[in-house]
C-alpha cells in the first residue's frame, strides 16, 4: 500500500438485508415472506424502525439538485406556538439567530420542492451548560423517521488553553489544559447506524412538512438547518477539479511559501481527550529534547474513534496551488492503515479527500496527500487557496472501508439472528445426544446460513482486494464460513458446534469494533 494511497475499486455489490427487531422470535417467523419494497413515493416511516431498515427503503430515490433551508425567515414557532427567543449578530455571526434551550422544541413549516433523500446540516454555536455532547432529536412530520433520529449529538469545541507554554523546574512541559472553545460551526447529522461514519439519510416527498427540533440535552445558539444534497457530502472527483484549475490558469506558489502546522497547536478539537503528546523517538519530531519532556505531538488513541477531528487555523501569504504533507506515526494498528477525511474550509476539497490513507509503520514517516494514478497520476494532491485566513481538519473516517463494515454487520445481525432462532429449538444448552430434526424445525434457518456463508465468502475477498496482506483480518471471516459449511452439511451436528459457533460470532464482533478504530499520531502538517 503507498503512502497517502487513496484506494479506489471497483466493489462487489453490497447485498443489504432488512433486518427486523432484536426482540424475542416465534416459530412461526420460518417461512414469512419479507415486506416487498417501496414502490410509491408517498413513503410513511415510523420511529420503530432501526436506521438499517430505513436507509433500505430511502436509498433508492434520486438525490435533489438543490438544498433548502429552514432558518428565522420561516418565523419558526415552539411547540407551544410561541417565537423562540431572537438575537441578532449573536458572536459575530451575522442576522438572526435563536437561543435554543436543552429541553425546548422548535417548529418549522416548510416545502420541498424536489423530492429524494438529503443530509441534514446543522449551524450553531455551543451554549455554555454542563460539558456534555449537544443532543436533539428530529421529528418529520410528527415522527423520528427512524429511532437514531431521536438523539443527534452535536460537538462541542475544545482547544489548548491560551497563554504561554508552562515548564517545571526541571525543564519538562507541563501539560496545557483542555479548555471549551465555542464557536460558530456547521456539521452533519452524524451517524453510526446504516452506513458508519457517514451522515444521516432524510427522505422528503413533495409538498408540505414539518420539522420538529427535539432538545434532548444542553442549550445551543441555531442559525439554521439546511436539507442539503447528497453530492456534497460525496465531493467532485479531483480530475475535474484539477481540470478547473487548469482552466482558470492557477499555478503552483513558489518554494518560499512554506506554512508548517504543528500537530499539538491544533485550533479546535471535537474532543476533550485530545491534548498534546510527548514523543522522544525520533529527533525528527519537533520540538525535541533526549533528556527533557515536550508536548511535541498529538492524537495516537486519543484520536481513534470514526467522526473524532482537529482542526487547524492558517494564513495563507501567497495565493495558488498548495500541496499537503504530513510528519506521522501509525503504529497502533498493526499492518492495517488508518483513514482521515481532508476538510478545507469546512468543505471536500475533492471527492478522494475523504479517503486518505495514512499506512502502519512502527516509525515515524513523512508523505504528501496524493491519488494513485487514475487520480492525480500518482502527484501529490494540490488544493487552491487565496491570500488570507483559512482551516484545514482532519476527520477520522472508514473511507474505503466503509462498504466493508456496513455489510459486515449485516451480516452479525443475522448471525445473531440465526443464534436465537437455534436456541428457540434447542435451549441454550443443547443435548449433543438429541436428534432435534432440525431440517425440519429450522428449514427457513438453514437457508439463511445457506445465504450468510456465500456473503462472508465474499467479504473475504473483498477485503483481499483491497489489502492482499489481509491474511489476519480474514481469519475470524474464514472460521465462520468454514464453521457453517460444515452445519449445513451435518445439520444434526448442530447442537454440539452451538457454543463454539456462538464464540465465533463473538470474535467477529470484536473484528468489527477493532476495523472501526482509526489511531493516528501527527507531528506536523506542511502546505
Amino acid at each position: 500500500m503507498g503512502l497517502f494511497h487513496t484506494k479506489t475499486k471497483s466493489w462487489l455489490a453490497a447485498l443489504l438485508v432488512l433486518v427486523g427487531s432484536m426482540g424475542s422470535m416465534s416459530l412461526a417467523v420460518q417461512g414469512q415472506q419479507m415486506p416487498a419494497a417501496l414502490e410509491i413515493v408517498d413513503v410513511e416511516f415510523s420511529d420503530n424502525i432501526s436506521y438499517d431498515e430505513y436507509l433500505k427503503e430511502v436509498e433508492k430515490f434520486d438525490t435533489p439538485s438543490s438544498e433548502v433551508v429552514l432558518d428565522m425567515a420561516l418565523s419558526p414557532v415552539t411547540k407551544e406556538g410561541r417565537p423562540p427567543a431572537l438575537e441578532q449578530n449573536f458572536e459575530g455571526e451575522k442576522g438572526p439567530s435563536m437561543r435554543m434551550e436543552d429541553s425546548e422544541t422548535i417548529v418549522w413549516n416548510f416545502v420541498i420542492e424536489q423530492v429524494g433523500v438529503y443530509h441534514l446540516q446543522f449551524h450553531y454555536y455551543p451554549l455554555p451548560g454542563i460539558g456534555n455532547s449537544i443532543v436533539r432529536g428530529i421529528r418529520i412530520d410528527g415522527d423520528y423517521p427512524f429511532r437514531e433520529a431521536s438523539t443527534i449529538e452535536l460537538e462541542r469545541l475544545w482547544s489548548n488553553k491560551s497563554g504561554e507554554r508552562q515548564y517545571d523546574y526541571q525543564g519538562n512541559q507541563i501539560l496545557v489544559e483542555q479548555v471549551e472553545s465555542p464557536a460558530w460551526t456547521c456539521t452533519y447529522a452524524w451517524g453510526m447506524a446504516g452506513r458508519p461514519g457517514e451522515p444521516y439519510l432524510f427522505y422528503l416527498n413533495e409538498g408540505q412538512h414539518t420539522l420538529e427540533l427535539v432538545g434532548e440535552s444542553e442549550p445551543m445558539q441555531l442559525k439554521s438547518l439546511t436539507f442539503v444534497p447528497v453530492s456534497e457530502w460525496q465531493g467532485i472527483p479531483y480530475k475535474d477539479i484539477k481540470r478547473e484549475y487548469e482552466k482558470a490558469g492557477y499555478t503552483r506558489v513558489s518554494e518560499n511559501a512554506v506554512i508548517r502546522l504543528e500537530g499539538e497547536d491544533a485550533t479546535t478539537k471535537s474532543d476533550q481527550s485530545m491534548f498534546p503528546l510527548a514523543d522522544r523517538t525520533s529527533p525528527a519530531v519537533k520540538p525535541y529534547d533526549h533528556a527533557r519532556m515536550l508536548y511535541n505531538t498529538i492524537g495516537g488513541n486519543q484520536w481513534t474513534n470514526t467522526g473524532q477531528w482537529m482542526e487547524w487555523r492558517f494564513e495563507v501569504e501567497e495565493t495558488g496551488l498548495y500541496s499537503v504533507s504530513a510528519h506521522f506515526k501509525q503504529a497502533l494498528k498493526i499492518g492495517r492503515a488508518s483513514i482521515r477525511e481532508i476538510y478545507i474550509d469546512g468543505k471536500l476539497p475533492f471527492a478522494e479527500a475523504k479517503n486518505i490513507v495514512f499506512p502502519y509503520k512502527s516509525t515515524w514517516q513523512s508523505a504528501y496527500l496524493r491519488g494513485d494514478d487514475s487520480q492525480s497520476d500518482g502527484q501529490p494532491f494540490e488544493i487552491y487557496l487565496d491570500k488570507g485566513w483559512h482551516t484545514i481538519r482532519l476527520r477520522a473516517g472508514l473511507g474505503y472501508y466503509t462498504d466493508v463494515l456496513t455489510q459486515g454487520r449485516n451480516i452479525l445481525f443475522e448471525l445473531n439472528e440465526v443464534y436465537r432462532e437455534i436456541v428457540m429449538v434447542t435451549g441454550s444448552t443443547p443435548d449433543v445426544y438429541r436428534d432435534y430434526h432440525f431440517d425440519q424445525m429450522i428449514p427457513d434457518t438453514l437457508k439463511k446460513m445457506k445465504d450468510i456463508s456465500a456473503r462472508l465468502k465474499e467479504l473475504e475477498s473483498e477485503i483481499n482486494a483491497i489489502d492482499s496482506e489481509s491474511s489476519k483480518d480474514v481469519a475470524d471471516i474464514k472460521r465462520l464460513y468454514i464453521q457453517l459449511d460444515a452445519i449445513l452439511k451435518d445439520t444434526d451436528s448442530i447442537s454440539r458446534r452451538l457454543v463454539n459457533y456462538k464464540d465465533n460470532i463473538a470474535a467477529f464482533s470484536t473484528w468489527i469494533n477493532a476495523q472501526m478504530g482509526q489511531p493516528l499520531e501527527l507531528d506536523h502538517l506542511q502546505l
